[in-house]
């Protein structure tokens, strides 16, 4: 590898880690895990940096279809898929308020027990589309989709969430609507 390569490569490092990390640590909900797959992802793509060929593919696709391929056999070998919150929750954790807190974390357990309920492709559309950001053309070139596929998965995964938490929606109504306590 070249100098030149390497800090290409460097760059591109900076730019993708993130959003491989979020994905990587939304499927496997460990961090030691997402630490060790993150680095093998990196590890590979570096590996392979001089056979990849922008006009097959953009890079993210090429570094996402490898972060998918190590990410599906860590999970084939564990046998266990499991998801981790989404951002947002994490951000009421951070208010001082107790009954944000408590309420986000039940917005929290309802939110996985429905993305539970989707498949693993359903599961891995969602993931890739709102964890790490990618447009229907990526995951479609990632999962061998067609764009309209992933699309249609995505649309009607949204609506089988949208229903369970639909049931969810009225426990929170019910205690948004009970008073708070004051000092």
């Amino acid at each position: 590898m070249t100098n030149e390569q390497e800090l290409s490569f460097d760059e591109l490092y900076t730019t993708h880690f993130k959003p491989i990390y979020n994905y990587v640590y939304y499927r496997v909900h460990n961090n030691a895990v997402a630490d060790d797959l993150t680095a093998q992802i990196f590890e590979r793509a570096l590996r392979h940096f001089g056979q990849y060929q922008p006009a097959k593919a953009p890079f993210v696709v090429w570094l996402f279809t490898i972060a998918r391929r190590v990410v599906q056999s860590y999970i084939r070998r564990q046998r266990l898929i499991q998801w981790l919150p989404l951002d947002s929750f994490r951000e009421a954790h951070t208010q001082h308020n107790p009954e944000t807190v408590v309420l986000a974390q039940i917005e929290q357990q309802a939110l996985l027990a429905a993305l539970r309920e989707l498949s693993q492709r359903e599961q891995e559309i969602i993931t890739l589309k709102f964890v790490a950001g990618l447009n229907n053309r990526q995951i479609a070139q990632i999962s061998s989709l067609s764009e309209s596929n992933v699309g249609t998965i995505a649309a009607r995964s949204l609506l089988k969430l949208r229903r369970s938490l639909s049931q969810f929606q009225g426990v929170t109504n019910v205690e948004k609507t009970t008073p708070t306590l004051s000092h």
